[in-house]
């Protein structure tokens, strides 16, 4: 039987930033960016809703089980990259970028920005209608303008209606995740390894994107995953990352600065909604103007990072 907890941080990838290898039961340090209070929990116990994908389908719970089933995979290649200085494989490159793709797309808080575009999309459409009459076709058009469709009132109405449907919610976050698959696998990945005293944290949305521009980052710079500008980073454990370039390297593994432990510690933390996870506290994170610091800091309750989706 399936678990009401489904989470949308995995609990495999959490326990990866405890000190302890007791799977689901390791402990973790946990930050609430709203109050400022600092708890221990455990990897099982975090980042979970209940029946989060359970679906209109006669299998409910065939998303939590497929995406159980590929988090096994997940699983392995992370370990592996632990517990060798080994390049990672083709495949297991490959697992890697689709679970960042998956885990990008399947937090609430991209749930909430799908439900609010329909929304939106919805409500358009049928400010349009009240002025032609219930029956007529309206012609729609993508954000860009690039491709035009006719639809209906009524359709606009349905979309509305369902814009928080959970069985909606779940298709899109699948959908928008295997949309951004084929751009990711145009990048080149990197393992980054932390040096010693060092260590990399998790948040609630730990997939980030970072300025990678020439210069410094411009002001209001909104990122996207098919930006040549900025790099995927995504800390895999406490002591991995993993950063997708579309500048062509050799290495695949490196091992990395303080400095960008620090930098993606920050990253993390500011996209984070509300929870930050790490295996012990101190931290350390960076502000442009501040510098290096140990988190959490008061700071890290009002910082914020760019709207990039």
């Amino acid at each position: 039987m399936a678990s009401k907890k489904h989470h949308y941080v995995p609990a495999f990838y959490l326990a990866g930033f405890s000190d302890q290898t007791r799977g689901r039961d390791s402990q973790i340090y946990v930050y609430d960016r709203d109050t400022g209070m600092v708890r221990r929990g455990t990897a099982g116990g975090e980042a979970c809703v209940s029946h989060l994908y359970r679906i209109s389908h006669p299998q409910p719970n065939v998303v939590e089980e497929k995406l159980a089933d590929f988090e096994e995979k997940v699983a392995v290649v992370i370990a592996r990259l632990r517990s060798t200085d080994a390049d990672p494989t083709p495949e297991a490159v490959n697992i890697l970028f689709n679970f960042v793709a998956i885990q990008a797309m399947r937090v609430p808080q991209r749930r909430d920005w799908f439900a609010d575009a329909r929304k939106r999309v919805s409500e358009l459409v049928l400010s349009g209608a009240a002025a032609v009459g219930p029956d007529v076709h309206l012609r729609s058009f993508s954000v860009d303008g690039s491709r035009r469709a006719v639809v209906s009132r009524a359709e606009a109405e349905r979309v509305l209606a369902t814009a928080e449907d959970p069985t909606v919610l779940t298709m899109d976050a699948l959908h928008a995740a295997a949309g951004i698959t084929p751009v990711l696998a145009e990048r080149s990945w990197v393992i980054g390894r932390a040096p010693g005293g060092c260590h990399f944290i998790c948040g609630d949305d730990p997939v980030t994107l970072d300025w990678a521009g020439e210069g410094p980052q411009p002001r209001g710079w909104e990122p996207g995953f098919a930006s040549e500008e900025a790099n995927v980073v995504m800390p895999l454990s406490s002591s991995e990352m993993l950063i997708g370039t579309y500048k062509r390297r050799r290495d695949a593994r490196v091992d990395v600065t303080e400095h960008v432990v620090a930098k993606t510690n920050a990253l993390t933390a500011v996209t984070a909604r509300r929870w930050i996870y790490a295996a012990r506290f101190p931290f350390r994170w960076e502000l442009p103007v501040v510098g290096i610091m140990n988190g959490p800091s008061p700071l890290l309750r009002h910082a914020r990072s760019a709207e990039r989706r």
